[in-house]
């Protein structure tokens, strides 16, 4: 079989393009990617070509790596064939017959070069995919014989290749079929036949295979021949399963099917059971169930066998016994009746017949069991058991005779014989016996006697009886005679004195026997009394008297010599404030008086004080003391308050300090006062002694503290600076003057035309405007700066009255206004604003707009500005080849000296560039504005600083390599562009890459890339920073479809800081190719 195949060539245009031209009333054919044929298949392959071209035929193996057939030109048909696409003309190249032999995939490739030397750059291939036919040499099938009436017999096909996809068409006896099976692991399959009612005939006539492709078939087609005949059908047997017996299910009075396992029946037919089945119910009741079981064979005859199925009822009923129960006995009896047992709780899986105890009416004292019995429908039973308890809990009572009281047996200290009386008792059960502790013979005083009683339990009570023995017979006693004494030498009392002793007696014992005399006796008569006490506490008493008589003189010693100071702020010594001591003063009987003679102030020196002492007999004595008085007080002094001075102007010491005076008081006279301080006082605390000096030569001091303070800041020599190229003072005026009356609804605004005419005269224009209606206020100031290249501006609010308390203040700016530029907000105050300095940012361009705006709540205040200062800081440009400046040597280094010691000069770097140290020669400083404050310390850490902004300018192009030789291109035309007038090529691979340029500065990234596309004839289609059509984007002009001819595209780089490199070219080179053709097959 020869087919002929059409390949279509995507050269140039796509191919909706190209079928969309015809000419000579012909299209090109429609084109196949992918071809299916089987093995021994001839297809003859037709192509379309632009005269002059060369086309080629070339066949790989599927990888691309393997030629099967190259080079195979095709050549021109005879006679010539031609078709238009667009504005060329194509002709028809025959190709001979080629036929595939082998098995696999291949790809057939048909390229074209043109004379201008394009080649088509979009051909697609065409895949070819060559498939084996099937094997059948070994088939072989088969079909079961004899079979069933109305069943379908096996054709089984076997000898084909293992689990493979075939399509068999087969005769079913007189049915025409084909299907689609895929053969198992030893190559075989079963194809479907209809059921049969006689004998049957089977043919297979072909196999192909089913693989989605060329589904290449057998050749020769099989053919062959198989029959069938069918079985004689009898009725089916069936046996049912043994009788079986089963328990109830737990809980129920039957047994579910589902839980009972009847059997499977023996079932037999010659053509095939179809169903068994039986009629058991979904539960079995107790008893004995008949099931029937039925077979039904295939041909619809049944038989029948029964089972029986037996349900016991083997679960026994439960029962649980009520709670033990604990009961007293009855009161006053000794059983316990009507007791509440409780209800057991009983249960049956079908029903509960009775429900029995043996429990007795009345329960005796003691623990009783009572069995309870549970009987079921089935006559089974199960018992539990109850315990009763019952507890004697009523103690005995007894109630003791009444208390005794009765006095000891005269002569004697007990009692005997003492009637107790007896108790009274009684329990609800028996009294077991009634016992007491009593003595036979009671002792003097109380004893308690318990009375118990214990009952037949074990029980017992207690009562207490007193039994109280008295003594009430009182002991004898007769005291000794009177007796007269002397006191004894030196005092005044007697001792020794010998009483003598008293008789005593008593009926049971003398206790004690004593008397109140004393061991001295005083002057005069005394009665002491005689106390006897026998054991029962009982006293008898009798008195004696002793007289003792004084006759001698007392004695005194006056106190010893004293000495004591004057008082204060006097020149003697008070005798109310002196103490003189006390006498020894002494008198065998006693001292009635002491006395002396004391002055009632004591003069400075010695003085005689007698001292007289008399007894209370009237008998005196005297003697003598000395008191001399001392001046020891000294003068007193206060110094002046402490002194702090500064130091004297360019000195670290203090000259000429006003002291004052102290305050000085003696009690008698100051004699002089003086100090130690010096005439000169050195920087710090210097402690100043004060003196002064009494009459006496007693001395006292005071100090003072002079500290002098070094408040001299250092001063700086020389310090750079910014330069101001204007400034006004408006502190003498109500200048940017705010005030808003009624705010939030109508607001006030006035300025100063004063500070109006001194901006003007600058140049500039300083205005006021008042927004109405809103709580905002917009104060004005446009200053022209077109003759600076970096400015910045300096406010002063170190005057400003009023806060900002409940709003806050803004400081906005914009370069080149009048609707122009954008506003930045360089600084926002909020709550007080005095003493503060707002600087801006450092700004560049021809009119700098400043505005500040207040924004408050409700309050009425007042605004100034002291100071505006238009500031151009110091511009360095960058190292060559870097993007920071180096200092050179001292240039931005500063001097400073101080009064006394300048301990530090260090500088501080802020801004585009950070750091600090001593030295900033050789100092690296970044590209922008870094302010510079130098600090001068002195050793009492006295501060000055000066401040200065440097602003570091990148003032380098950056570099651009030459791109002529490096990016210039020479292309082809696009695809599909074919037929156009002119052709384009877009070009990708255009954009610049990091190795071609660079910049001291700015990072690759925020660079400014820019290209500029012109045509051969000077028009510019695309200039720098515009996007060119179709280009991915103003800095990559890929994508860009370029025109036939040469073309000019220039790039430059720009930096951050404005600079840009020089512009480099490159030529895109665009040739002209025809349209192509097809292929046909």
């Amino acid at each position: 079989m020869i087919k002929t195949i059409h390949i279509k060539l995507l050269l140039i245009i796509s191919l909706s393009i190209l079928f969309g031209h015809s000419a000579l009333g012909q299209n090109f054919p429609t084109f196949v990617a992918t071809q299916n044929v089987c093995v021994n298949e001839e297809v003859t392959y037709t192509g379309y070509g632009l005269d002059g071209s060369q086309l080629f035929f070339d066949i790989y193996e599927s990888d691309g790596s393997t030629v099967v057939s190259l080079g195979n030109v095709l050549t021109l048909a005879d006679p010539p064939v031609t078709v238009m696409s667009g504005a060329d003309m194509y002709y028809k190249y025959e190709f001979v017959n080629y036929k595939w032999l082998t098995p696999g995939t291949y790809v057939v490739k048909i390229r074209e070069v043109t004379s201008s030397g394009c080649e088509g750059g979009n051909a697609t291939d065409l895949t070819v995919v060559v498939s084996p036919l099937p094997d059948i040499s070994s088939l072989s099938f088969n079909v079961s014989t004899p079979v069933c009436k109305n069943t379908s017999p096996v054709f089984t096909v076997s000898g084909l290749s293992p689990a493979t996809a075939y399509s068999i068409g087969y005769d079913d006896n007189g049915v025409s079929k084909i299907v689609n099976v895929t053969t198992d692991g030893s190559g075989s399959c079963s194809l479907p036949v209809d059921a049969i009612d006689a004998t049957a005939t089977y043919n297979v006539e072909s196999v192909a295979f089913n693989d989605g492709s060329a589904n290449c078939a057998a050749s020769p087609a099989p053919s062959l021949t198989a029959e069938t005949s069918l079985i004689e059908n009898t009725p089916p047997t069936i046996t049912a399963p043994a009788a079986i017996s089963v328990n109830v299910d737990a809980g129920t009075c039957g047994a579910a099917s589902s839980g009972v396992t009847l059997g499977t029946p023996t079932t037999a037919d010659n053509c095939g059971v179809a169903s068994t089945i039986n009629d058991a119910p979904l539960t079995f009741p107790i008893g004995n169930t008949t099931v029937t079981w039925t077979v039904t064979d295939n041909s619809g005859l049944t038989a029948t066998d029964t089972q029986i199925v037996t349900v016991v009822d083997n679960i026994s009923p439960t029962i649980t016994a009520p709670a033990d129960v604990a009961v007293n006995s009855d009161a006053g009896d000794c059983t316990a009746s009507s007791v509440v047992l409780g209800t057991p709780v009983t249960s049956d899986n079908c029903t509960v017949a009775s429900v029995t105890s043996d429990a007795p009416a009345v329960f005796p004292l003691g623990e009783t069991t009572v069995t309870w019995t549970v009987t079921d429908g089935s006559g089974l039973q199960a018992t539990a058991t109850q315990k009763v308890t019952v507890t004697d809990n009523q103690n005995p009572t007894i109630t003791a005779p009444a208390d005794v009281a009765v006095n000891s047996d005269a002569g004697i200290c007990t009692a005997s014989s003492v009637v107790l009386g007896a108790p009274v008792t009684a329990d609800n059960c028996s009294v077991a016996s009634v016992t007491s502790d009593a003595p036979a013979v009671f002792p003097l005083g109380e004893t308690t006697v318990t009375w118990t009683v214990t009952d037949g339990s074990g029980l017992q009570a207690t009562a207490t009886q007193k039994v109280t023995v008295t003594d009430n017979q009182n002991p004898t006693i007769t005291a000794p005679a009177d007796v007269a004494v002397n006191s004894d030498a030196g005092i005044c009392t007697a001792s020794s004195v010998v009483l003598g002793a008293p008789v005593t007696a008593d009926n049971c014992s003398v206790a004690s026997v004593t008397s109140d005399a004393s061991a001295v006796f005083p002057l005069g008569e005394t009665t002491v009394t005689w106390t006897v006490t026998d054991g029962s506490g009982l006293q008898a008493t009798a008195t004696q008297k002793v007289t003792v008589t004084d006759n001698q003189n007392p004695t005194i010693t006056a106190p010893a010599a004293i000495s004591v100071n004057v008082d204060a702020g006097t020149c003697g010594a008070a005798s109310s404030g002196v103490t003189l001591g006390t006498p020894t003063t002494a008198d065998n009987c006693g001292v009635a008086s002491t006395i002396n003679d004391a002055p009632l102030t004591f003069p400075i020196g010695n003085t005689t004080v007698t001292w007289t002492v008399t007894d209370n007999s009237g008998l005196t004595a005297t003697d003598t003391q000395i008191v001399t008085v001392v001046d020891n007080i000294s003068p007193t002094i206060t110094a002046p308050a402490d002194v702090a001075v500064n130091s004297d102007v360019d000195n670290c010491t203090a000259s000429l300090v006003t002291l004052g005076t102290p305050s000085t008081a003696d009690n008698c006279s100051v004699a002089s006062v003086n100090n130690d301080a010096p005439a000169i006082f050195p920087l710090g605390e210097t402690t100043v002694t004060w003196t002064v000096m009494d009459g006496s030569g007693l001395q006292a001091t005071a100090t003072q503290k002079v500290t002098v303070t070094d408040n001299q800041a250092p001063v700086f020599s020389s310090c750079p600076s910014s330069t101001v190229i204007w400034a006004e003072d408006f502190n003498n005026y109500s200048n940017f003057t705010y005030q808003a009356t009624n705010a939030g609804t109508t607001w006030q605004g006035y300025y100063s035309y004063g500070l109006h005419h001194k901006a003007a005269a600058v140049g500039g224009l300083l205005e006021m405007r008042v927004e109405e209606g809103a709580n905002v206020e917009w104060l004005t100031n446009y200053i022209n700066i077109s003759s600076e290249s970096d400015v910045q501006v300096s406010f002063d609010l170190s005057s400003w009255a009023g806060s900002a308390a409940d709003g806050y203040i803004e400081f906005w700016a914009r370069v080149d206004g009048d609707q122009g530029g954008t506003y930045q907000l360089f600084k926002t105050i909020s709550g007080a604003v005095s003493n503060q300095v707002v600087t801006s940012p450092v700004f560049n361009g021809d009119k700098l707009e400043l505005w500040i705006r207040v924004v408050k709540g409700s309050s009425v205040g007042i605004y100034y500005v002291d100071n505006i200062s238009l500031i151009a800081p110091m511009v360095k440009n960058v190292d060559p080849n870097q993007c920071t400046y180096t200092v050179q040597g001292t240039e931005f280094n500063v001097e400073a000296t101080d009064n006394c010691t300048l301990s530090s000069l260090n500088y501080n770097l802020t801004g585009a560039t950070t750091g600090t140290g001593t030295n900033l020669n050789g100092q690296i400083i970044n590209q922008g504005l870094t302010t510079i404050t130098w600090t001068a310390t002195d050793a009492s850490s006295n501060e000055a600083s000066c401040s200065f902004d440097v602003v570091i300018v990148d003032n380098e192009e950056p570099m651009l390599a030459d791109l002529n030789v490096i990016m210039s291109k020479s292309v082809c035309p696009n695809d599909g562009d074919e037929g156009n007038t002119p052709q384009t090529a877009v070009v990708t691979g255009l954009n610049l890459t990091a190795d071609l340029y660079s910049d001291n500065c700015t990072a690759d990234g925020n660079l400014i890339i820019q290209y500029k596309i012109t045509l051969a004839d000077n028009t510019v289609v695309s200039d720098f920073g515009e996007q060119a059509t179709g280009a991915v984007s103003t800095s990559d002009p890929s994508g860009y479809a370029f025109k036939e001819g040469i073309t000019t595209v220039s790039y430059k780089i720009i930096d951050e800081a404005t600079n840009e490199s020089e512009i480099k070219s490159f030529t895109v080179t665009v040739k002209h190719k025809p349209n192509s053709g097809s292929i046909e097959y």
